[in-house]
């Protein structure tokens, strides 16, 4: 698991900030973030399975509130966080909805369909 600053970021160089509050996930919309392939990914990810995903600025602060995060990327695929500033996330990464993305992409990277996945 990666650390995170909340000095700002919305991303890394060559990854995507997504953080999970009460059910919903949340991430910068394009514009001021680099609108990658694996965030495209993630996105439609979410809309077929019917997980609840928003883009929207977002301040620093907001993600010391955060259930659980990940970064994702070509290089990243999708990784979680355990802490922002040394602070643990509120949620085990196990029962995040992270953890759910991250087993439909490892089916889309393995050729198989996400429909599979168990929830």
């Amino acid at each position: 698991m990666t650390s995170l600053t909340a000095g700002g970021r919305r991303g890394s160089p060559g990854s995507n900030f997504f953080y999970e509050k009460e059910g919903v996930l949340y991430t910068a919309p394009t514009g001021n973030i680099l609108p990658g392939i694996t965030r495209q990914t993630v996105l439609e990810i979410c809309r077929e399975m019917e997980l609840p995903v928003q883009e929207k600025l977002f301040k620093p602060e907001e993600l010391f509130e955060a259930d659980s995060a990940f970064l994702c990327g070509t290089a990243a695929q999708i990784s979680p966080i355990g802490s922002i500033e040394g602070q643990p996330l509120n949620k085990p990464w196990n029962s995040s909805l992270g953890l759910i993305v991250q087993e439909a992409y490892k089916n889309i990277v393995m050729e198989k369909s996400h429909a599979y996945v168990i929830v």
